[in-house]
């Protein structure tokens, strides 16, 4: 975490100020054709963030794994099972 809040003040990229922004929905319409991020093939989801990141050469990128979560428990019927079968407090 410091060497994230770091880049604040000293950006990698060597701009005075640090560039952070949301380009995942902006990549997706470009390099997907709107299509979901291929995370079930590791090189196809390194290829697309590593051209996501050459479009704009940003100083930190965040990624959302909801995506990644949500395809996780929708192609497992066991674990889906399992989650349903826990109890959770109120």
């Amino acid at each position: 975490m410091a060497d994230l809040l770091a880049a604040l003040d000293v950006p990698p990229s060597g701009r005075r100020t640090a560039i952070w922004f949301d380009s995942l929905a902006y990549c997706r319409g470009k390099l997907l054709s709107g299509g979901p991020v291929p995370w079930g093939s590791p090189g196809d989801v390194t290829a697309f963030f590593g051209k996501a990141q050459g479009m704009f050469g940003s100083d930190a990128v965040l990624i959302d794994l909801g995506d990644l979560l949500a395809r996780r428990v929708a192609d497992d019927d066991e674990l889906r099972a399992a989650m349903a079968a826990r109890s959770r407090p109120g």
